[in-house]
């Protein structure tokens, strides 16, 4: 509470006699107070509870709240080439024949795509863009 700027659900907590911070060996770990119920207003406890940032954002995947594919600001692909990148490379695991043929389309995905070659396989591996399914 002091001179800082508080929202209401992280006095909510401390008023409840709950602390906020977490000892490590390098130094004070920032908790933050998350909620179950995604409303920034709320401060029923049963609501609430604690976390690291990377539990925040963690949670923030889970629920879909954060910013994904093309909707990401820094998104350099859109859907319609994940879906051809994913395509080709299911192609390329299990076709022989057409090996090479596929091999240089492949190429000519990925190049036009404008991520590296590494970033395409994640993206084939299905590592990548996961909510896209083929």
């Amino acid at each position: 509470m002091g001179d800082r700027l508080e929202s209401v659900h992280r006095i909510a907590w401390q008023l409840s006699g709950r602390r906020l911070s977490r000892r490590k060996k390098s130094g004070r770990v920032e908790i933050y107070v998350c909620h179950r119920c995604d409303n920034k207003r709320c401060v029923r406890l049963s609501h609430l509870f604690t976390g690291t940032n990377r539990d925040n954002a963690i949670d923030a995947m889970k629920k879909m709240r954060h910013q994904y594919g093309e909707n990401n600001g820094r998104a350099i692909l859109r859907e319609e080439k994940v879906m051809e990148m994913r395509n080709i490379y299911q192609k390329l695991a299990v076709a022989r024949k057409e090996y090479a043929r596929l091999k240089k389309q492949w190429v000519s995905v990925v190049r036009s795509s404008g991520v590296r070659n590494c970033t395409a396989h994640e993206i084939g591996k299905m590592k990548l863009w996961k909510y896209i399914g083929l």
